[in-house]
């Protein structure tokens, strides 16, 4: 959508719109709102609002209870400016990702930004919008505990992240500790919210502790643990659900 709005940039130039080509679609989305020629707020924006509203109602119906409570939890946080950090706790198979999903949607529907990211790249795939951590974030690959963020102060990413309502990362298990640490750091320096985790960004985490953790070379059991997002000093702010029923959407 944002390319048809480039090419109606050029039309116009010449007296012209993408109107006056029937065969041509439409642009979808208000492409002047916001920063004008940020790529990245721009692409938050190009959803289409009616459907995001249709799925989220019909995937209400299918939630059961757990999944329920934890999607109220998160959009409690979201709508009330709470800037929780939730996490999801679940097995293969009980629906995370659909909950994932339908949080997400229902946080656009509003005309908000709700960012999807993975610690891998195949269970970012499985995200509407979703990329991988390293790249949402700009993590940076050899990181150790003081390490920020390459997010300078006034860049696009950093326009995006003061617009943003959400923030989910799934399988944050298998991350280092110093990944989210470096997130956390890099925002509240940048939004001067030193005092508010991730700088009042509602957070929800997913994954499993049970499966990868994060991988220490030639790392003792008690190295890799202590590698865990759970030994992090972000931890004791976190709010826990868990999804226990095999669930099939």
């Amino acid at each position: 959508m944002y390319g048809l709005h480039l090419i109606n940039r050029i039309l116009i130039k010449s007296n012209k719109s993408l109107t006056d080509y029937p065969e041509m679609p439409a642009i979808q989305g208000d492409w002047h709102i916001d920063v004008p020629g940020n790529r990245l707020l721009q692409e938050q924006r190009d959803y289409n609002i009616d459907q995001l509203q249709t799925t989220v109602a019909q995937n209400l119906l299918l939630f059961n209870n757990e999944q329920r409570q934890a999607y109220d939890d998160v959009m409690d946080s979201v709508n009330n400016n709470k800037g929780k950090i939730i996490f999801l706790h679940s097995a293969g198979g009980c629906g995370k990702t659909f909950v994932c999903n339908t949080i997400a949607a229902a946080v656009r529907a509003q005309g908000k930004i709700a960012l999807c990211a993975a610690s891998s790249g195949i269970a970012a795939l499985l995200l509407e919008g979703g990329r991988t951590a390293h790249s949402t974030f700009k993590i940076p690959i050899d990181i150790h505990e003081a390490s920020a963020c390459r997010i300078p102060r006034g860049s696009d990413a950093h326009q995006l992240l003061e617009q943003t309502s959400l923030a989910i990362w799934d399988e944050i298990p298998m991350q280092h500790k110093h990944a989210p640490n470096a997130v956390d750091r890099t925002i509240r320096d940048l939004f001067h919210k030193h005092n508010n985790p991730f700088g009042g960004i509602t957070m929800l985490f997913g994954g499993d502790f049970r499966q990868t953790l994060p991988i220490i070379q030639r790392g003792s059991r008690e190295q890799i643990i202590a590698a865990s997002i759970r030994r992090s000093t972000l931890w004791q702010h976190v709010t826990v659900h868990h999804l226990h029923q095999q669930y099939a959407t």
